[in-house]
């Protein structure tokens, strides 16, 4: 095993352990694609997208594909995982949302004897 694949396996090992997004962003510069798409499933959407637009000490990324280089400090890093760390999660409503399930079914019901009364129409005629 290569020493940048030893370095990607315990980047990974780390990002994996800590969830967190300056330890991937420094997975980000040691892995190949298909190590980076291990490390995307083992954080957050939000840690992802942070690790995305925040980089390790004295690394340089561009703020778009055609923008200028920029650093950012320790002080910006960190002050960037606050923010980052402060912001709520995703939050899915359909999973465990049984509050209008009594009035689903009630509607359900009423649709199916509308469509009962339908068929014995059709068939009457």
């Amino acid at each position: 095993m290569s020493s940048r694949s030893l370095r990607c396996n315990r980047a990974l090992t780390r990002a994996r352990s800590l969830r967190s997004d300056r330890v991937l962003a420094r997975a980000q510069s040691l892995c190949s694609d298909r190590a980076l798409a291990r490390a995307r499933s083992l954080c957050s959407d939000r840690a992802w997208l942070s690790s995305v637009a925040t980089c390790m000490t004295s690394r340089h990324t561009r703020r778009n594909a055609q923008g200028e280089l920029v650093t950012f400090s320790n002080q910006e890093l960190e002050r960037l995982e606050r923010t980052n760390h402060q912001q709520p999660g995703p939050n899915n409503t359909t999973m465990g949302d049984y509050g209008n399930q009594e009035q689903l079914t009630a509607q359900l019901q009423q649709m199916q004897q509308q469509m009962l009364q339908m068929q014995q129409t059709i068939q009457a005629q």
